[in-house]
């Protein structure tokens, strides 16, 4: 996939002549799993990140992809039992500063307020 990505950019310019880099952050050469790679990244530089729509049907949403509610990292498999061994059905609910993940629909995170 990053080969074909990087040979689509240097075969085709940008409108604008920006420069445009491809990197995968495994030596693997493709992701086996959720990544948290994006998260860590934009979290880092403070950013929220873009959180990519599936394509249903394969038909592209438009548009592709979102701004998220906050820079926070998606914790995807937060506890699913109190430490009393009780279940726990909505992590988000019960805790006032989480949130349920625009992109992960069991994974929550932290946010500034709790609405």
């Amino acid at each position: 996939m990053v080969r074909m990505l990087r040979a689509m950019y240097l075969s085709k310019p940008t409108v604008n002549g920006e420069i445009i880099a491809v990197y995968q952050p495994s030596h693997v050469g493709k992701q086996k799993s959720v990544s948290t790679f994006g998260y860590v990244d934009q979290g880092l530089g403070g950013l929220k990140l873009w959180v990519l729509d599936k394509a249903l049907d394969a038909k592209i949403p438009n548009p592709a992809c979102a701004l998220d509610f906050s820079m926070e990292p998606c914790y995807h498999y937060p506890p699913r039992h109190d430490c009393k061994g009780n279940s726990i059905e909505d992590l988000a609910f019960l805790f006032p500063y989480t949130r349920k993940c625009a992109d992960y629909s069991s994974g929550v995170k932290l946010v500034n307020d709790h609405q």
